[in-house]
């Protein structure tokens, strides 16, 4: 994945997270340019993050809710919100892209279960950044993520008419295999397996 931490977005200090609870992994930071010149930066999700993330959600139009949620709109009690920005970035990660204002430009994620190799992936870009790239940047980032933690393959669900979605699937490179059951797909996506850690250097004789 490009980043721009070497040289970083022209004119721009990197968005420095407020507070990094146990087990934050800062290693999943970057800078990223899009195809249109402009700049996100990518982090993991933080519990403080939720103001925001509930204002995106309730702000968010009908066709976009509609695609996300499969066609309903989620009740965001404290309980749900909590969840959503609470993870512990292994089984459960969520990435957010965020502009230079630091305002929400994506989020993607996934959802698994201890000691499972399967987790269920969303990807969600506003509007004002669709068609650059943004979509394609999260997921590859999250892949790679899941793979060091290892998980082995994302299953997603989204409309048939989803076709933001389903070209994000079919431009991610990852084999992939999908059923459609009453307007729905789920598509398994097989993330690459693991590269083979390098040689270890031998100790002096």
């Amino acid at each position: 994945m490009t980043t721009g931490r070497d040289g970083g977005a022209p004119g721009a200090e990197p968005c420095e997270p407020p507070e990094r609870p146990e087990g934050y992994p800062e290693e999943l930071e970057s800078d990223v340019r899009l195809a249109d010149g402009r700049w996100v930066h990518i982090r993991p999700i933080l519990p403080t993050d939720a103001p925001d993330l509930a204002a995106a959600i309730a702000g968010a139009d009908a066709e976009t809710l509609r695609l996300r949620f499969l066609g309903w709109r989620p009740v965001l009690d404290d309980a749900t919100l909590q969840h959503l920005v609470s993870v512990d970035y292994r089984w459960r990660l969520a990435l957010v892209a965020l502009d230079a204002a630091g305002g929400g430009a994506g989020i993607a994620r996934y959802e698994g279960r201890q000691g499972e190799e399967v987790a269920e992936v969303a990807v969600a870009v506003a509007p004002q950044w669709r068609r650059v790239g943004l979509g394609s940047r999260l997921l590859r980032a999250l892949g790679e993520a899941a793979v060091a933690r290892g998980i082995r393959r994302f299953v997603a669900y989204y409309l048939g008419d989803n076709s933001e979605v389903e070209g994000l699937v079919r431009a991610s490179g990852l084999s992939h295999r999908a059923t459609v059951s009453r307007g729905v797909v789920e598509a398994h996506l097989d993330l690459p397996p693991p590269e083979p850690a390098g040689p270890q250097a031998q100790p002096p004789a």
